[in-house]
């Protein structure tokens, strides 16, 4: 039996008093379905088709404008890249790593310009409305770029 519940009593009355549980409880995290995944990166298949570009560049460029950025004790995770447009290209199509350019430069110790960039969620990392944001952001990119969406449900 699985109770999704945020409050005790309501496990305990399930129960039946006079029979012996093995009770398991687990935080619910409410992570992405594969569900979600699989109609996500169908769009975004569909969009890097009409856009001639990489399902990676794509990906991040939903991110980039849809997702979430990685937090640890609520403080954003930023890296500092060096600020070239080889650079900025190579990133937005890593499969891996989801980084989104701030605002925010120094020059280092060789005295070259560094950008500062924030480290986003990938989807695999996303919860359930997350995920939906993500979804609902690249279902109005294929929108925009006049692409009937083609999925499987």
């Amino acid at each position: 039996m699985t109770i999704r519940t945020n409050r005790a009593r309501d496990i305990v009355s399930q129960l039946n008093p006079e029979k012996t549980y093995v009770v398991e409880i687990q935080e619910d995290t409410n992570k992405r379905s594969g569900q979600q995944n699989r109609l996500y990166w169908e769009i975004v298949g569909q969009i890097a088709k009409k856009l001639k570009f990489t399902p990676a560049r794509v990906h991040n460029m939903m991110l980039r404008d849809y997702g979430e950025p990685m937090m640890i004790e609520g403080k954003y995770l930023a890296v500092r890249v060096r600020d070239t447009k080889e650079a900025y290209e190579q990133l937005l199509e890593d499969i891996d790593l989801h980084l989104l350019p701030s605002k925010r430069f120094d020059i280092g110790d060789d005295g070259l310009e560094y950008r500062y960039y924030y480290q986003l969620k990938g989807s695999r990392q996303m919860n359930t409305a997350e995920m939906n944001k993500l979804i609902d952001g690249a279902m109005q990119e294929a929108k925009n770029l006049n692409i009937e969406l083609i999925y499987e449900e």
